[in-house]
């Protein structure tokens, strides 16, 4: 548990960086899903309805969600404890280097 710790001792500062890597990670993994989502629910619409759509959904609910998720991400790495800390980051990076080379993004 002593090298946990220390890994834990040096990340911990950088909870919010992580965190913001972990969001990015996740939206740019699942970012063609959403867009094929998109464009099958706006196929129908006018170009500049489905413009507005986009721009809806990109700039603001991406947007918004990512500022989010990454604020309650950061809180909680903040109280995970110095044991858990870094295998937590570990495990959710090797998940998501799982899930893309599923999805064929690497």
């Amino acid at each position: 548990m002593d090298f946990l710790d220390k890994m834990a001792a040096f990340v911990r500062p950088y909870c919010f960086s992580v965190a913001v890597a972990i969001v990015a990670t996740t939206l740019a993994i699942f970012g063609g899903f959403i867009n094929s989502v998109i464009r099958v629910a706006s196929k129908k619409m006018h170009f500049f309805a489905r413009f507005f759509v986009y721009i809806l959904v990109y700039a603001f609910g991406v947007g918004f969600l990512s500022a989010v998720a990454v604020k309650f991400l950061n809180s909680f790495l903040r109280t995970l404890p110095s044991g858990y800390l870094f295998l937590f980051i570990i495990g959710v990076f090797l998940l998501l280097c799982f899930v893309a080379r599923k999805e064929k993004q690497i």
